[in-house]
């Protein structure tokens, strides 16, 4: 039989109040600021090796292939960190607006 949702309710509560409970300390993976981070990185490599397959390019090293597809790479990292960042902006004013 299916117990009822106020018993379990009352049971996690109890258990929380009567300390049985502790809080998770160690978060598994990469915090917020270290996958901004890691995109930021990114994107900036990406623009690098565009840069450099075009000037390879311009020298007659790279074809013309190898430079439109190490900019369109660069240009959709780029595309991607601005509307990430402008969520993180957006999700900053929104807060910033709350009363307290």
């Amino acid at each position: 039989m299916i117990s009822p949702i106020g018993s379990a309710t009352g049971a996690a509560v109890e258990a929380i109040s009567a300390g049985r409970v502790q809080k998770q300390t160690e978060i598994n993976g990469p915090s917020f600021g270290e996958m901004l981070e890691q995109m930021a990185v990114g994107v900036a490599q990406s623009v690098r090796n565009a840069e450099h397959v075009s000037a390879r390019g311009v020298a007659g090293d790279a074809s013309v292939q190898e430079v439109v597809e190490a900019v369109m790479t660069a240009e959709q990292s780029l595309q991607a960190g601005i509307g990430i960042r402008d969520r993180v902006v957006n999700a900053y004013l929104e807060i910033s607006r709350m009363a307290i």
